[in-house]
């Protein structure tokens, strides 16, 4: 898991590597889409894992992180006003 960051609106989502299945899922309460420049911070990520552990299962032929949009992980809703609207 990882978190994500957006610029507009200031918010946080969360990054989901599901290993077993080669799928990366995004997920955020208020269920905006991700920064356009996620699928680089996925194959960084993915280069990342594949030198450190030398897992070819981390190339990124092998995973979903092209075909956007994510799938997402069902995370609850975030109301946008009011008690629990604060991320």
């Amino acid at each position: 898991m990882a978190p994500v960051h957006f610029e507009t609106p200031k918010h946080w989502g969360l990054l989901c590597f599901e290993y077993s299945r080669k799928t990366v899922y995004f997920d955020d309460g208020l269920r905006i889409s991700p920064p356009r420049d996620i699928s680089t911070v996925i194959r960084s990520m993915l280069g990342g894992c594949r030198a450190l552990s030398d897992d070819a299962s981390f190339d990124e032929e092998q995973w979903n992180q092209l075909n956007l949009p994510l799938p997402r992980i069902n995370m609850p809703a975030q109301i946008k006003t009011g008690v629990g609207s604060g991320s």
